[in-house]
């Protein structure tokens, strides 16, 4: 079993099983050496999108979204459990270092 190549324009391929990934190598390299002892690029900080799109930054750092549980199958409730579910709330601090990851920046308004 090959654990991958050099290909000439700094791009390390390899795979196992079936499985295939490419790496962009940094510097000068001998194509002798196995890709895994390569010293390769850092990768991308991306947001996460669906967090992105479910909540809100408000201009003191803190995160807003919405209340589960609006969005269908809501006939069989009963006013209160509806007037429950109204509104937005606030991150607590526990999800605070979660958030800062998924959203790709840091939060600096914490709650509670």
């Amino acid at each position: 079993m090959s654990w991958g190549s050099v290909r000439g324009d700094g791009v390390v391929s390899g795979g196992a099983e079936g499985y295939t990934f490419w790496l962009a190598v940094v510097g000068e390299h001998d194509p002798s050496t196995p890709f895994f002892a390569l010293k390769t690029a850092m990768p991308k900080l991306k947001p996460n999108k669906s967090v992105v799109s479910r909540c809100k930054i408000t201009g003191t750092g803190k995160v807003k979204f919405n209340k589960a549980g609006r969005r269908h199958l809501n006939s069989g409730l009963t006013g209160d459990q509806l007037r429950k579910r109204r509104g937005t709330l606030v991150a607590s601090k526990a999800d605070i270092p979660k958030l800062q990851q998924q959203l790709g920046r840091r939060l600096t308004g914490v709650t509670k």
